[in-house]
C-alpha cells in the first residue's frame, strides 16, 4: 500500500538529538503495545483494527524518524531522451548523508545531464546544488549544497539488515511537504551480483534517491534502479512499481562516500578477461582470452587458466565470479587463485575504470563458406581462401585465393571457428605464421609459410568482391525449399505480417546472409527497397526481409516479433548467422541499432540510413562482433551528427564503414548504394 503521511514542521525546529530519543522512545512503547495486542488476539481479545491501528502508528513514527533528512530534487535543462527513455525534469529525492550539506541519491536522477539542481530541504529552504561525483557501480550520485547543521539518518548496521524484515521506501518527488511511503518488506540480499536489497515495496522514479528504512526509522539502503543483465544508468527502469525494486545498502553507501566527496568518480573494476563459456550457472570459469593492456594481461593471466578462488570465495561457476567482481571499484585488488594444467597459482590484480578497446585484428581475406572436403572418408571441412582483399595485410603476405589454411603458428586449424580464435589472441601489428597448402606451376599441392602482419580497426571494406559460386548443393536425390522469389507471409506465432525475398539459391544449402528491413514510420518502402536491392541479393546470396509496423510506427514490443521472425527464417532457409543484418531509415535506425547493441549474438550488424544509432553502442567483443554501415545523405540535416557519430565509433575500434549518398534521406538511396552495401554483407564474416 501507498501512504501520504502529514508530519508537522515545527517539530523539528527542535533539537534533533532530543527529538530522535522522544520518538524512539514513543517507537518501542508503540512495539509494547503491538506485542500485547498480538497476544491478545491470540486469545482471541482483540480486534483487527487494533493491530491495523498499532501498525500504523509504528509506520508513522519510522517515517518521522527520519523524514527530517529526506529532500527533493529539482532539475532543469538537458537532455530529452536517454536511452529511449523521455527524460522529463522534474523533482526527485535525495537523502542528507552530511551535515554539511552532502546529499546521496540516485544517479538516474541525472540522465538527463540537466543544466540546473536545486535542493528543497524538509523546513522549506531552497539551495542550488552541485553534482560532486557519481557511482556507476552501484548508481549513485552525490550532491552538495552551501548549508550547515542538517539532520543525517541513523544508519541500519548491516546484520540487522534480514530478509523478511518490514521495509518502507520513502520519497519526497510528489510533495515538498510530505514524504510518500510505500510498504513492503526485504525480500533478499546481495541481489545484482551482491550489490543491493530487494525489496517488494513500490520503487520507481516517485522514490529512486530515497531511503529504504526499517521499523526503528533506520535507512538500510538507498533506492535505485538497477538490472543483473545491464550497467547502463537506466537499466532496471522498466521494473518501476513492479514489487521488484533494489536499493543499495546503507553501509556500502557510507563506505563509498569520502572518496565520492574527494570529487572522484567511482566505477565498476575492470579486470579484462573472457571465458570459454557464457552460462553464469553452468560453466567454470575457464580464460579464453585475455585483453591486451589489462591488468590480467599484466598479472600473467593465460589462456586456459582456471579460477578457483576470488577474495578467499571458492569459484566453481562463472556466476560465482562474476558476484564477487560486482561489488569492486576500479583502483581495487582482487587476489585470485587459479589452476594452470592442475598446478595452483595465486596472483593479485589491481583493477581499472578502462582498458583499452579491443581492437580486432585482421588480415583482409574471406573463406569459402561451408565448403566440404569431397574425401568420401572424411567430411573434415576444408578452409578454403575464396578472396583476398586489395592493399590488405594478407594480399601483402603472399596469401592466394585458393589457398588452403592448416595451421598458424604451428598450430593447426580444423575449423573456421578455431582459425577466429587463433587470430583474436593477435593484436594488430603481430606477424603471425600461416602454413598453407598451394597448388604450384605443375598442378600438384604443396605446402608453403607466409607471415601476415595484422591491421586494426576500422578496416576498410573492399571496393569490389567476386560474386558467390554455390559451394555447397543438394545431394542428389535431397530435397530443396521451394524458392519463394517475393513473398508476403503472415508469423504463425502470432499472425503479424511480413514481406520477404528469397533468390534462387536459396533453395539450395549455401548459407545465406539475411537482411531485416525496419521501414519508416508510415512507409513500408517495400518497392524501393526490393527493387534497390534484389540485384545483389541474387549476387550476394542474401535473403530480404520486411516485417511490418503496427499502427504508425515500430514500439518496443516488435523487439519480440522481429526475434521470432529471424528464428522462423533460420528454420526455414540456409541463413547465415554470421551475416544477419538490421537496416533502418530515419526514424527506425534508432530500433535497428538497438537490436543489435542490445542481441549481438543474433544480429551481426545494422545499417543505418541517415538516422543515429540508439546510444553508444556496447564495447567490442570478439565473442559477438558488431558491423555498422552508416548511410549520410549529404543534404540531410542530421549530416553532420552522423559524420561526428562515426569519428567517434572509430575512436572506440569499431567496425565502422561509411557511404555518403545525395538527397536528404527521405527517398531510398540509389546508385551504387546497393552494390556496396552488398559488398559490405559479403565480408563482415571475413578474417
Amino acid at each position: 500500500m501507498n501512504l501520504l503521511l502529514p508530519w508537522p514542521l515545527q517539530v523539528f525546529r527542535a533539537s534533533i538529538a532530543a527529538l530522535g530519543l522522544a520518538i524512539v522512545t514513543s517507537f518501542s512503547m508503540v512495539l509494547a503495545q503491538t506485542e500485547t495486542v498480538v497476544v491478545a488476539e491470540n486469545a482471541g481479545a482483540a480486534t483487527q483494527k487494533e493491530l491495523e491501528l498499532a501498525e500504523e502508528r509504528v509506520f508513522r513514527l519510522a517515517t518521522t524518524l527520519i523524514a527530517p533528512s529526506i529532500v527533493r530534487i529539482e532539475t532543469v535543462g538537458g537532455l530529452d531522451e536517454v536511452d529511449g527513455i523521455l527524460a522529463v525534469n522534474g523533482s526527485t529525492t535525495g537523502v542528507i548523508v552530511g551535515s554539511d550539506g552532502w546529499i546521496v541519491t540516485s544517479a538516474f536522477n541525472f540522465i538527463s545531464k540537466p543544466t540546473s539542481i536545486l535542493i528543497t530541504l524538509p523546513d522549506g529552504r531552497k539551495f542550488p546544488a552541485k553534482l560532486t561525483a557519481t557511482d556507476t557501480l552501484r548508481m549513485l550520485a552525490l550532491l552538495k549544497i552551501d548549508a550547515s547543521e542538517l539532520p543525517t539518518p541513523i544508519i541500519a548496521p548491516p546484520e540487522s539488515v534480514e530478509v523478511g524484515a518490514w521495509a518502507l521506501a520513502l520519497g519526497r518527488s510528489l510533495s515538498p511537504d510530505q514524504p510518500s511511503v510505500s510498504i513492503g518488506v526485504i525480500s533478499a540480499k546481495e541481489r545484482v551480483w551482491g550489490k543491493a536489497i530487494q525489496t517488494d515495496a513500490k520503487v520507481s522514479p516517485v522514490n529512486y534517491g530515497g531511503p529504504l528504512i526499517d521499523l526503528e526509522g533506520r535507512m538500510t539502503g538507498l533506492l535505485v534502479p538497477l538490472s543483473p543483465q545491464s550497467q547502463t544508468v537506466s537499466a532496471g527502469f522498466e521494473w518501476y512499481d513492479s514489487g521488484i525494486g533494489f536499493a543499495i545498502p546503507a553501509a556500502d553507501v557510507m563506505q563509498a562516500l569520502p572518496r565520492m566527496q574527494a570529487g572522484e568518480n567511482l566505477r565498476p573494476g575492470l579486470m579484462g578477461i573472457s571465458f570459454t563459456g557464457n552460462d553464469l550457472s553452468g560453466d567454470a570459469p575457464v580464460v579464453e582470452r585475455v585483453r591486451f593492456q589489462s591488468p590480467a594481461a599484466a598479472a600473467g593471466i593465460l589462456v586456459n587458466d582456471v579460477i578457483v578462488a576470488a577474495d578467499n570465495i571458492p569459484i566453481a561457476r562463472l556466476g560465482n565470479l562474476k558476484h564477487v567482481l560486482g561489488r569492486k571499484y576500479a583502483g581495487d585488488q582482487l587476489q585470485l587463485k587459479i589452476l594452470r594444467k592442475k598446478d595452483p597459482l595465486e596472483v593479485t590484480i589491481p583493477l581499472v575504470a578502462e582498458i583499452p578497446p579491443w581492437d580486432e585484428a585482421t588480415a583482409g581475406f574471406l573463406l569459402k563458406r561451408n565448403s566440404l572436403s569431397t574425401d568420401a572418408e572424411s567430411e573434415k571441412e576444408k578452409l578454403i581462401v575464396r578472396a583476398v582483399f586489395p592493399n590488405s595485410p594478407a594480399m601483402s603476405g603472399g596469401l592466394l585465393a585458393g589457398d588452403e589454411i592448416l595451421a598458424i603458428d604451428g598450430e593447426s586449424v580444423a575449423t573456421a571457428d578455431s582459425l577466429r580464435k587463433l587470430l583474436d589472441r593477435r593484436k594488430p601489428g603481430d606477424q603471425p605464421r600461416f602454413t598453407l597448402r598451394r597448388q604450384n606451376q605443375n598442378g600438384q599441392a604443396e605446402e608453403v609459410q607466409v607471415s601476415i602482419t595484422l591491421a586494426g580497426q576500422p578496416f576498410p571494406v573492399p571496393g569490389e568482391l567476386p560474386a558467390i559460386t554455390n559451394d555447397k548443393p543438394l545431394a542428389e536425390g535431397e530435397n530443396a525449399p521451394k524458392a519463394k522469389g517475393r513473398f508476403l507471409e503472415k508469423l504463425a506465432v502470432n499472425g503479424r505480417e511480413y514481406w520477404g525475398y528469397a533468390p534462387a539459391s536459396a533453395a539450395g544449402k549455401q548459407p545465406h546472409g539475411l537482411i531485416v528491413w525496419l521501414h519508416p514510420s508510415g512507409n513500408s518502402m517495400e518497392a524501393a527497397v526490393l527493387k534497390s536491392l534484389k540485384v545483389e541479393c541474387d549476387r550476394r546470396q542474401i535473403m530480404l526481409v520486411g516485417p511490418k509496423a503496427e499502427g504508425k510506427g515500430w514500439t518496443p514490443e516488435d523487439v519480440d516479433f522481429v526475434k521470432a521472425l529471424v528464428e522462423h527464417l533460420r528454420s526455414e532457409y540456409p541463413v547465415d548467422p554470421s551475416r544477419i543484418v538490421v537496416m533502418g531509415q530515419t526514424d527506425s535506425t534508432k530500433l535497428a541499432s538497438f537490436l543489435v547493441f542490445k542481441d549481438p549474438s543474433i544480429y551481426r550488424g545494422a545499417i543505418l540510413v541517415g538516422g543515429p544509432t540508439a546510444g553508444q553502442p556496447p564495447e567490442r567483443d570478439p565473442a559477438a562482433r558488431l558491423h555498422l554501415n552508416l548511410t549520410i545523405p549529404e543534404g540531410s540535416r542530421s549530416a553532420d551528427g552522423l559524420k561526428k557519430l562515426v569519428e567517434s565509433l572509430k575512436k572506440q575500434k569499431s567496425a565502422v564503414s561509411t557511404i555518403f549518398a545525395s538527397g536528404d534521406g527521405s527517398e531510398f538511396p540509389d546508385g551504387t548504394w546497393a552494390e556496396q552495401i552488398g559488398i559490405w554483407i559479403d565480408q563482415i564474416d571475413r578474417f
